[in-house]
């Protein structure tokens, strides 16, 4: 994981969605971490169960919507980085095997639900 962070490992398009990924990952990880031990603590009756209840907003905005727009970000500089640099080639056939294989899974759950 620390090679994706260089941008002459792998490029910066890569790069930055390594760490759109990451920060996406770890925002979300610590965010349900903290409200299992926060429901955790609120069904055993501790006390401080309902102290970390109402500090619940305040790690939501840094935890879950901070991290989230970090990602976000990161993720649209994946982006940008690959159609800057040229590194988007043959777009249309990859275009069409994308929803080639989409078409095909969902008609496999349809036969998968019905049969």
């Amino acid at each position: 994981m620390k090679n994706a962070y260089s941008t002459a490992a792998f490029g910066e398009a890569t790069s930055a969605l390594a760490r759109g990924v990451f920060a996406g990952f770890l925002s979300n990880f610590l965010d349900n971490l903290y409200w299992g031990v926060t429901w955790f603590l609120v069904l055993t009756q501790q006390p401080f169960g309902t102290v970390m209840m109402f500090g619940g907003a305040v790690v939501n905005i840094f935890l879950r919507q901070i991290g989230g727009v970090y990602a976000a970000h990161e993720h649209i500089r994946a982006a940008s980085a690959m159609f800057q640099h040229g590194e988007v080639r043959n777009i249309q056939i990859r275009k069409r095997v994308y929803w080639a294989l989409s078409l095909l899974s969902f008609a496999s759950l349809l036969l998968w639900r019905y049969m």
